[in-house]
């Protein structure tokens, strides 16, 4: 589970400050009970975790979800052993420091959208009318830093359309091709299984076409490491990861991530 770091503000941006920090109001919207809300159907809520970790999860009325027996593959759907006051629901995970929010979900549990959202519910009036806004804390990565990386996977380049472009494209196809409602073209490199391609990247990078927008690299830090997508002219969103499956528990892996993130203390978080 991926763990991505976001600033945040309050819009618009006109000098406003709230008289408690992020953390102190999401702990009275607990004590509170302000700390649930229903929305487009589905039913929210935060809760604590430990220390500057809190859990934020979201039912789930629209999918079809089954209980799997694998000793005899017989499925049961979950909705029909639920209780009438029992909902199947996703967790997201978030951790509160003084200038920053780390944020973790899943493809089924709720995105830091929702997270403002219900925080404006409940904070908009008296917050003077100012939304709060999460901003991605960004970095840029250099052509070295990544060939820094233990390993150096899948090339992606982003290319605009233009003629010239275009007139190299009809060398490789034959025939008449339109391309008059085309914005862009994505170019990837796949290398061979488990092939590390720091030197087909490097000279890409050193012919690289004027064409080209973006190139996004998945690489590796460490070898083990799982692979992050990197990208070398565009700015990076500062993330960590958490192993859902193991046996550290996800505050605690939260926790540790921040404190050993030296990214976050080169940019001053």
């Amino acid at each position: 589970m991926k763990t991505n770091y976001f600033t945040y503000r309050y819009l618009p941006v006109d000098g406003y400050v709230p008289s408690e920090s992020l953390k102190d109001t999401i702990d009275s919207m607990i004590s509170s009970g302000n700390n649930t809300a229903n929305m487009a159907g589905e039913y929210y809520v935060i809760q604590p975790v430990a220390g500057d970790v809190y859990t934020f999860i979201k039912t789930n009325s629209r999918d079809v979800f089954r209980k799997l027996d694998l000793s005899n593959n017989i499925c049961v759907d979950l909705s029909q052993i639920l209780t009438a006051n029992e909902k199947i629901a996703f967790a997201s995970f978030f951790i509160i420091k003084s200038n920053l929010i780390g944020f973790s979900n899943t493809l089924y549990s709720p995105r830091i959208g929702k997270l403002a959202e219900i925080y404006d519910l409940v904070m908009l009036a008296r917050n003077n009318n100012h939304n709060i806004n999460f901003e991605p804390i960004a970095n840029q990565v250099t052509e070295q830093e990544v060939l820094n990386y233990a390993h150096v996977g899948r090339i992606t380049m982003k290319l605009d359309k233009s003629q010239n472009l275009i007139d190299r494209l009809g060398t490789l196809f034959a025939g008449n091709v339109s391309y008059d409602d085309v914005d862009s073209f994505e170019i990837k490199i796949i290398p061979k299984r488990t092939k590390d391609i720091k030197d087909t990247f490097s000279g890409v990078m050193n012919a690289m076409p004027q064409e080209v927008t973006s190139v996004a690299v998945s690489a590796k830090e460490h070898i083990g490491d799982v692979a992050t997508d990197l990208n070398v002219i565009m700015s990076n969103t500062v993330c960590d990861f958490v192993n859902i499956s193991s046996t550290t528990a996800i505050n605690i892996q939260m926790e540790n991530n921040y404190t050993n993130n030296s990214t976050l203390r080169n940019l001053g978080y």
